[in-house]
């Protein structure tokens, strides 16, 4: 799959809609071929290789630099570089110069201490290559030649790329060439724990969302830190932890605006309804792209107020920590406490957002499976712990192989014992099932 389809289609294990036409912070129209690449995570410059999930060195990321003077509009509003971009970008005066966000924290030590293009959860970030590269002397389609306005947005600058900073080998402050050739990239490197968490207390690629009465009330809890949530919330109810009670295994495909294409009619997005005997909501747990609702501006198909404007209650709740760019080849896994009670409720929910419309999200949605929960220990807090295992175990997101439908099978086999296939026949091809991965901790030491 190249790059410009994995920006303009919203494949398998997102719960956004199948085309995504508008950049959540921008006010005009996205072109998401301005954005072009791996969005996130690139362990070197030609993309392939990807950090480990359960690795000891933080993740990777890219910025491109572009002058003071730079005001394309197609990455500026009123001459500000757009903010939050998939691709982050920043101006050479916050590289180099007396006000420059990079410091030196320690000799040769240069970290970035600001929030990398306004986003939340990139800060902090240590400065380990500056690489350039002139425009290319010919046309390609949809790409500028001129030094002023440079096409921003490749993952790679591979080819004939000059390396002007190292940090392996450089003692001297970090210095940009003058003029700033037409792509100018840095390489920065999260804290070592960025690999396994959101954040350094609370590994694990795992959030759980209460929707509360109130806004204020609604809150996101993530990784490890769920657990003590959970426990001391029902303490202070005085109520037992919730147990799982009975799963459906729920598909659909996506509403969009164009017509149908053939990819569109075989992308199904697949999930778990969990019932409790609380009998007060329901559960639905997903697995998707690694912030695919955080780098969404918290636009989730499992909330009525997914276009609410500023923003939907669930990316208010949401920590600074998860408010990043997506990443379509690494996964987390999402719960949602949704109003319905029943299976019933929930498909009226599903019903209500099929039809055409603003705001339409599903096409033909089905219920493949239900069956009860047969786990001994189903405890609203073992069902946490098992999906911290999974993701420790399975932290890649494989379009063809390890995705949402896949997972969706594991989840469902693993809590009622009924051994299912992924939804669709395309992603049965390569499918293994990882159900033992519920059972045993991360593989590393955290």
């Amino acid at each position: 799959m190249n790059w410009y389809s994995t920006i303009s289609h919203i494949v398998k294990g997102t719960d956004e809609e199948g085309e995504q036409t508008a950049h959540p912070y921008a006010d005009e129209e996205y072109d998401a071929k301005d954005d072009v690449g791996k969005n996130a995570i690139l362990e070197e410059e030609s993309g392939a290789k990807k950090i480990p999930v359960q690795g000891s060195q933080g993740l990777v990321w890219h910025a491109w630099v572009v002058s003071d003077t730079f005001d394309d509009p197609r990455h500026c509003i009123e001459g500000e570089l757009k903010p939050r971009r998939p691709v982050p970008h920043v101006r050479e005066s916050d590289v180099c110069g007396a006000e420059a966000s990079l410091k030196e924290q320690t000799p040769g030590c240069w970290v970035y201490t600001g929030a990398l293009n306004g986003w939340p959860a990139l800060h902090d970030l240590q400065l380990q290559q500056i690489k350039c590269k002139e425009a290319p002397m010919f046309q390609l389609p949809g790409m500028d030649t001129t030094m002023d306005t440079p096409r921003l947005g490749l993952g790679s600058i591979a080819n004939k790329a000059l390396s002007v900073w190292d940090a392996s080998n450089q003692t001297t402050a970090p210095v940009l060439p003058e003029p700033i050739p037409a792509l100018t990239r840095l390489t920065l490197r999260a804290p070592a724990w960025s690999s396994r968490g959101w954040s350094e207390a609370a590994p694990g690629f795992v959030f759980w969302y209460w929707p509360g009465p109130t806004v204020q009330e609604s809150r996101v809890t993530h990784g490890e830190a769920m657990i003590p949530a959970m426990l001391e919330e029902q303490a202070a109810s005085g109520e037992p932890v919730p147990c799982a009670t009975r799963a459906h295994h729920i598909a659909h495909r996506y509403a969009c605006a164009h017509i149908e294409g053939p990819k569109d009619r075989v992308t199904y997005h697949a999930a778990v309804l969990l019932e409790w005997d609380h009998g007060r909501h329901c559960t639905l747990v997903e697995l998707a792209w690694w912030n695919g609702i955080g780098g969404y501006g918290g636009k989730s198909n499992w909330v009525h107020d997914k276009l609410a404007k500023p923003a939907p209650a669930l990316y208010d709740a949401m920590p600074p920590c998860m408010k990043g760019p997506w990443c379509s080849d690494r996964a987390e896994i999402r719960a949602f406490d949704v109003p319905a009670k029943t299976l019933e409720e929930f498909e009226a929910y599903l019903h209500k957002y099929s039809h055409e419309g603003h705001d339409a999200r599903f096409l033909e949605p089905e219920v493949a499976q239900s069956a009860d929960v047969c786990l001994s220990h189903r405890s609203q807090v073992d069902i946490m712990r098992a999906l911290l295992n999974y993701v420790a175990c399975n932290g890649d997101y494989v379009e063809e192989s390890q995705n949402c439908q896949t997972f969706a099978a594991d989840f469902f086999s693993y809590i009622t014992s009924h051994q299912v296939q992924p939804f669709h026949p395309v992603c049965r091809v390569l499918y293994q099932s990882r159900v033992l991965s519920f059972l045993y901790g991360p593989p590393f030491q955290l």
